[in-house]
């Protein structure tokens, strides 16, 4: 796929097009999601460009622009990104016992009490719905 126009703008589908699109979504300039992402300037103009790059660079920047791992790879084959849910809507059920558990502990960063919020949920979740699937079949 094709990454500029002749204008000089990105391609629609193209790496640059999909990521041009979700940093304006998330309100940031390029330098601010070369920072979120660890990597220079110059790393993300190339991935945008070329869209080729170390497995571990494109997820740093999958990560800065808040896409599933594999969005790069999977624009480059057609397909159109995924967004992660963004950390900040995660709250905490304080009426839940783990979460509240969680949510207490000083020494845990709000990324990672938000990660493992993220992660029971998930879990509590996948178990409700085996339960569920029990009971209706009994």
């Amino acid at each position: 796929m094709q990454c500029m126009t002749d204008s000089g703008l990105p391609a629609e589908g193209s790496v640059a097009w999909w990521m041009d699109r979700r940093r304006n979504e998330l309100d940031m300039l390029w330098d601010e999601v070369a920072e979120a992402a660890g990597v220079s300037y110059q790393t993300l103009l190339n991935l945008r460009e070329r869209a080729n790059a170390r497995s571990r660079t494109k997820h740093k920047v999958e990560r800065a622009l808040q896409w599933e791992p594999g969005s790069i790879d999977a624009i480059t084959e057609g397909h159109n990104p995924t967004t992660t849910r963004p950390e900040a809507e995660i709250e905490p059920d304080l009426s839940d016992e783990y979460e509240a558990f969680v949510w207490s502990r000083p020494h845990l960063t709000l990324e990672h009490k938000r990660e493992l919020t993220s992660a029971y949920r998930t879990q509590r979740d996948r178990h409700s719905v085996r339960s569920h699937g029990r009971q209706s079949s009994d």
